[in-house]
């Protein structure tokens, strides 16, 4: 029974995570093809005292404007989701990794004109994509937090149900063959999706470190993540008090 939950959970963890990140990138086409949109301008909009990074208080205000008013553990999982330096704040390149489109590379320069007519669709495309991505976090925090609470959870366990043949790393083959023997539908999309999130170090494989990173859930992450740098975690997200979803 417990192996039946057990596999249940990872299934649905991954599978979520391949299906939600499809719909993350609806949002980031929506953004790239706003009128008005270039990737200054929407850098811009989270950082309106040229910072030169975005910091979560900023986001956090940006979506007030919007009446949607996301818990700091939620603006945390965003930034720790695509801070690559460890700061606690988004650089450009990081933004860029979150915004835009992965399905195509083309990025709309617009000129001033433009920038100031598509103002608020930039800023409205944006909020959504924000939203779309923490409600995208929190769903899959959840899910990890279940897995942690499991008797018999193991986190070589859940590595081992995908590679099966101790290589030390989980390849898109290994993936798909998770997927076919629970019985998940899966596309290619999907696969490519597992692999963007969940390969950290853009490799085109899941190491075990990757692994670590994306299945241990936050509250447990000082514990068992030694940080890639000094990487600052909060009171509140090592308590983990209970928040409200978007």
């Amino acid at each position: 029974m417990e192996d039946k939950k057990f596999n249940f959970l990872l299934s649905d963890l991954f599978s979520k995570l391949a299906k939600r990140e499809r719909s993350v990138e609806l949002k980031r086409q929506f953004l790239c093809e706003a009128p008005g949109f270039s990737l200054p301008v929407a850098f811009s909009i989270l950082d309106p005292k040229n910072y030169g990074s975005i910091l979560p208080s900023s986001i956090y205000k940006f979506l007030l404007g919007f009446g949607i008013n996301p818990s700091e553990v939620q603006i945390y999982l965003l930034v720790k989701t695509f801070d690559s330096s460890c700061r606690g704040s988004l650089s450009f390149d990081d933004f860029e990794s979150m915004a835009v489109s992965k399905v195509s590379n083309q990025v709309q320069e617009s000129s001033p004109k433009a920038m100031n007519f598509g103002s608020k669709a930039v800023e409205q495309a944006l909020a959504k994509l924000l939203q779309k991505e923490i409600n995208f976090q929190w769903e899959l925090e959840l899910i990890k937090e279940a897995l942690h609470n499991l008797p018999d959870w193991s986190i070589l366990r859940a590595f081992r149900c995908f590679d099966t043949s101790a290589k030390g790393f989980i390849t898109q083959g290994d993936v798909m063959r998770f997927f076919e023997e629970t019985g998940t539908p899966i596309t290619y999309k999907d696969l490519e999706a597992v692999m963007l999130r969940a390969d950290k170090d853009k490799d085109s494989v899941i190491n075990y470190r990757d692994f670590i990173e994306f299945i241990v859930p936050i509250r447990d992450q000082n514990e068992v993540v030694r940080p890639r740098s000094n990487y600052k975690t909060h009171s509140l997200f090592v308590s983990h008090k209970r928040v409200n979803t978007l």
